[in-house]
């Protein structure tokens, strides 16, 4: 999870010392200005942040004792951080951090709570809508490398077809079915080397030459036969496709 300390300051919030000496002497009661505040659109998964002004507006010192989230229908939003010193002289504010961390798609809000020594709060209502993370292509096409992982794919299958007999040399006697196996697979490993090394059209001049060789085609003969052949033909066809592109 990511976190983007935005830090915006766009929500003040007013407190206002009344002391009250008729019947209950030495309350104070708090007053909230802002109506709120609205993180707007913040992508699931990340955070953003915001700095809250509580300042007092009062002629004597208050102290804050509590700043908390009521957690009533969203639990998205969270107090980051307070400073050490909660007490708010005459004229002064405090700093205090909310974030919010959408945990789903859609809107979301919450009151935050702010106590200073009444039973009830002085309360702000905070909002924001969580929607879907942008997509980020991390790992961009690159023609080169699956041009190399086709080859590698090419190479497993023969390798897999020889194992279960599904693809075999041909020529007459066993010793000739297997040279032409190896100088097969050989053209294969040059070729290879070849897109490394970026001789792109080599590659493809060499690819089309060992395809003639698996077309079923008599001229050239053919090095390799049986059941697997004609994927072979098509791996090897495909890769050429792939060497157009680059």
């Amino acid at each position: 999870m990511t976190k983007k300390n935005s830090l915006k300051q766009l929500l003040v919030i007013y407190i206002t010392v009344i002391t009250v000496t008729i019947l209950i002497p030495n309350i104070s009661k708090a007053a909230i200005s802002s109506a709120g505040y609205d993180f707007e659109n913040v992508e699931v998964g990340s955070s953003e942040t915001t700095i809250v002004n509580i300042t007092n507006l009062g002629e004597t010192e208050t102290e804050i004792s509590g700043i908390i989230f009521a957690n009533t229908t969203c639990s998205d939003f969270s107090v980051v951080r307070t400073p050490d010193n909660l007490i708010i002289p005459v004229k002064g504010f405090i700093e205090v951090e909310i974030g919010y961390t959408p945990s789903s798609i859609g809107t979301c809000s919450d009151t935050l709570s702010i106590y200073n020594g009444t039973p009830f709060p002085s309360m702000v209502t905070i909002v924001g809508a969580g929607i879907e993370p942008a997509v980020t292509n991390l790992d961009p096409f690159d023609p080169k490398k699956q041009s190399l992982e086709q080859m590698a794919q090419i190479k497993s299958f023969i390798n897999e077809s020889l194992d279960n007999s599904t693809l075999e040399g041909t020529g007459k006697g066993k010793q000739t079915a297997q040279n032409r196996v190896r100088s097969f697979y050989k053209m294969l490993v040059l070729t290879t080397h070849m897109i490394e090394n970026g001789n792109i059209e080599s590659a493809r001049n060499k690819l089309t030459t060992i395809y003639k060789k698996t077309d079923g085609k008599p001229n050239p003969v053919d090095f390799v036969t049986g059941d697997a052949a004609g994927d072979l033909a098509k791996l090897i066809h495909n890769l050429i496709l792939s060497l157009n592109s680059i």
